[in-house]
């Protein structure tokens, strides 16, 4: 007897090797009933009356770097600028994995840093 693995064969492999198109497309939507299936999705208004959770409490700090923090994040910041610049000149940039779109932002050195706390 002969071992499948449903996984690879129906979904991972035929996205690996065609993406969106053709056998990836149906893989994808495979992929979604399954996941429509045993995903249940509630939002935390929809469940509050049934966590009875304690009112939220926000904290906000504003820090600011030592002169240690300062050398060392201008320093990593230079470099980051650096490799930044060889990407952009070589017309590469979405395709390196250091600089793919992201939520990530640069801090600045001179601004405070604001943390926000959620106690709950």
């Amino acid at each position: 007897m002969m071992h499948t693995c449903f996984w690879n064969n129906e979904i991972l492999t035929p996205i690996q090797k065609h993406g969106m198109q053709e056998s990836g497309q149906i893989a994808f939507k495979k992929l979604r009933v399954l996941l429509d299936r045993i995903m249940l999705r509630r939002t935390k208004i929809q469940r509050a009356d049934d966590l009875g959770l304690p009112p939220r409490t926000v904290i906000v700090r504003r820090d600011y770097f030592s002169p240690e923090e300062k050398e060392l994040y201008l320093s990593l910041f230079s470099d980051a600028k650096r490799q930044f610049s060889t990407y952009v000149d070589a017309g590469t940039l979405l395709n390196s994995e250091y600089f793919a779109p992201s939520e990530h932002r640069l801090i600045s050195p001179e601004q405070p840093q604001t943390t926000q706390i959620s106690l709950a």
